[in-house]
């Protein structure tokens, strides 16, 4: 059973984790492609989802409230400065700006494990930080599709899936 009362920081109780300690989230999706053709990238990134689900994580919650690189990258390089600040669309309007920069940046991490010469397979993924104090009482379930790990005070990395 699902328990959706369950915080991160009870997933990692055990181990005494300080609030500062950086936590590393990582979403990963594959997609079978056929390579040979030119726009496959596009084409799987766009069935994937993996866009809008960067985006939400990235323009609510604690990785929007405690800053995440991305989102730094894109106002640093000028290209959030054509959003209308009026509080709608911004979501959109980021989704947006990922598709349209995807090569230019390395916002999602990309690799084609090719099977033969024409089909494989797309991996895709994107990774955040955090510290532990900002997500300790998130919900684990909210969570429950990225892999999330954070190093220990006694030197060990603890992961959860």
């Amino acid at each position: 059973m699902v328990n959706f009362k369950e915080t991160i920081a009870d997933k990692f109780s055990d181990h005494n984790i300080p609030d500062e300690s950086e936590v590393i989230f990582r979403y990963e999706e594959n997609v079978e492609v056929q390579h040979h053709y030119d726009d496959y990238v596009n084409d799987a990134i766009e069935s994937s989802g993996i866009i809008y689900t960067l985006t939400d994580v990235i323009v609510d919650g604690p990785f929007y409230k405690n800053g995440n690189w991305i989102l730094e990258e894109m106002r640093d390089n000028d290209l959030l400065n054509n959003y209308e600040r009026d509080s709608s669309g911004f979501e959109e309007f980021v989704a947006d700006t990922i598709r349209d920069n995807l090569y230019e940046y390395e916002w999602i991490e990309r690799e084609t494990i090719r099977y033969d010469y024409k089909r494989g397979q797309l991996r895709m993924a994107f990774e955040l930080t955090a510290p532990f104090s900002a997500i300790k009482n998130e919900s684990a379930v909210t969570y429950g599709t990225y892999s999330i790990s954070v190093n220990t005070p006694a030197g060990m990395s603890i992961s959860m899936s």
